[in-house]
């Protein structure tokens, strides 16, 4: 029975992580994707998650977060590079009432302030099992360090 599920942006990594949590491959579940975080509480990955709690009887979910994944852009190299400043404009104010800054919403956050916070929207989700064990950990090299 899969019952850890592990969120992460660290795919080459993912057999030396479920050998540091001491886990079987057969016992986890893997989403992996660019960043490993919860951006805003109507999420994709918020409900994926809450349906794989729910549909697989998951009781643990793992944030791990690869600090050599991380990739040195800034809000203004995204923006300068990719989208034109009045598409972003146009978007801030269609989600001004969210208080969201698509700007910011692109770049880069601190791993351990994105964590936290995944882990605190999920922890918080009134459709999240309370049984569910939901922790952050940062994977550089071979090391483990947890975050909340």
């Amino acid at each position: 029975m899969k019952n850890t599920l592990i969120i992460s942006n660290c795919n080459e990594s993912i057999p030396h992580i479920i050998n540091a949590l001491e886990k079987k491959e057969d016992e986890v579940s893997i989403i992996s994707g660019y960043q490993p975080y919860i951006v805003h509480p109507y999420d994709s990955l918020l409900r994926t998650i809450v349906m794989a709690t729910h549909k697989h009887e998951t009781k643990e979910v793992i944030f791990v977060s690869a600090k050599k994944q991380r990739a040195n852009y800034n809000e203004s190299e995204w923006t300068e590079l990719n989208l034109e400043q009045q598409a972003i404009d146009l978007i801030n104010y269609t989600l001004n009432h969210h208080n969201t800054d698509f700007g910011h919403w692109l770049s880069e956050q601190d791993e351990v302030e994105m964590l936290r916070k995944s882990i605190n929207y999920l922890k918080k989700h009134p459709l999240l099992p309370a049984s569910v064990e939901v922790k952050g950990i940062i994977w550089e090299g071979e090391t483990i360090q947890e975050t909340a």
